[in-house]
């Protein structure tokens, strides 16, 4: 069902959206971070599973920031994104038994050449427009948050109706709270996972 976001959440999620693109305007920089972006995040994820020695941890943080994102993004972002991330984590634990260097190698390429993707379309990166600022520390913990649905989300044209989409889970529909909703299941999932 389209219905135009009138939530505080998404609504950020859909400015912070707006900034992103202005910065990912043409398609070749958008479909080159499909590729880059995930790269960056296997390697990242692969890595903890070779120091922890096994996924359950990875495992449950992606849980739990999948049933956070689920509620703050639309539909038709979280889906991409969802399958996305779950293929990351399915091949991240193969991915442990990979040596460091090639590990470090992967995760070079696929966080510069986002750098990449934006020298070779022209364009400038997003943290570019935030990196001088008092509070840039935050505003690069909320871009890495949201980066891959942000990448999906510049998938969509600016005006299209899938962006204001009610989110998968729409807890304003039995009277919830949307973060601390989101907060308890993930933290929940998190505690299942360490137990």
């Amino acid at each position: 069902q389209m219905v135009v976001v009138n939530d505080d959440v998404a609504e950020q999620f859909l400015e912070l959206g707006d900034k992103f693109r202005a910065f990912h305007a043409t398609k070749l920089n958008v479909y080159l971070h499909l590729l880059t972006t995930p790269l960056a995040v296997w390697a990242a994820i692969a890595a903890i599973n070779k120091i922890s020695g096994q996924s359950y941890l990875s495992i449950g943080i992606i849980a739990a920031y999948l049933v956070a994102l689920s509620v703050e993004v639309s539909s038709a972002v979280f889906i991409p994104t969802a399958v996305c991330i779950t293929a990351i984590v399915l091949l991240s634990a193969p991915g442990a038994r990979v040596g460091w260097m090639l590990l470090t190698v992967l995760f070079c390429v696929g966080y510069f050449g986002q750098d990449l993707a934006h020298w070779g379309t022209g364009e400038e990166t997003f943290q570019s427009s935030y990196q001088q600022e008092n509070d840039f520390w935050l505003q690069l913990l909320e871009h890495t948050y949201y980066l891959i649905p942000l990448v999906f989300d510049a998938c969509l044209s600016a005006d299209s109706p899938k962006r204001t989409m009610r989110p998968l889970l729409d807890t304003r529909s039995i009277g919830g709270d949307d973060r601390l909703f989101s907060f308890s299941v993930g933290i929940g999932i998190v505690v299942a996972v360490l137990w």
